[in-house]
């Protein structure tokens, strides 16, 4: 049998960290390097978010209210901002926040890619339950119909 001999005495803590040479780099940079995003870059100024609750109670108040199959949208036209601003408006009778969150983000895009079609104003889009059963194609339909909707009523209000 054999018996080896272990130190009761703990090592020191004050031992040196070691890196491999591929780590170490005498002048590495001091900020920190965040990797760049994925995919396309968004596109710049064509909308952006209604973030006042006095822009909500106004278009309430003085909105003009658009209807397209399972889509809606309260406008108000104001020639004194630059872009459109758009808010969305999904109740808790379509799903639950997962599914609220992932329409938004489809929405989003989609209106985006209108964006330049809209005249400068505020937009609070939003959907009936029954949108819950579409797929994305479906959902670019709705609001491409929704957004020519939003068109006719638009010129109509410039006319006037």
């Amino acid at each position: 049998m054999r018996e080896t001999h272990l130190s009761t005495q703990q090592s020191s803590s004050f031992q040196e960290a070691w890196l491999s040479p591929s780590d170490e780099h005498p002048r590495r940079p001091c900020h920190i390097e965040v990797a760049s995003g994925q995919g396309p870059s968004p596109a710049f100024g064509l909308i952006g978010p209604i973030q006042r609750r006095s822009a909500f109670t106004k278009l309430s108040n003085e909105g003009t209210y658009v209807r397209s199959g399972s889509f809606w949208c309260i406008m108000l036209l104001d020639p004194s901002l630059a872009i459109c601003h758009v808010g969305y408006a999904i109740g808790r009778s379509y799903g639950g926040a997962v599914e609220r969150n992932r329409l938004r983000r489809r929405l989003r895009v989609l209106m985006v890619s209108h964006g330049e079609a809209l005249l400068p104003g505020s937009y609070l889009v939003g959907v009936t339950p029954a949108a819950k059963r579409q797929d994305f194609a479906q959902l670019e339909v709705g609001v491409n119909r929704l957004i020519e909707s939003i068109l006719a009523k638009t010129k109509d209000l410039v006319a006037k």
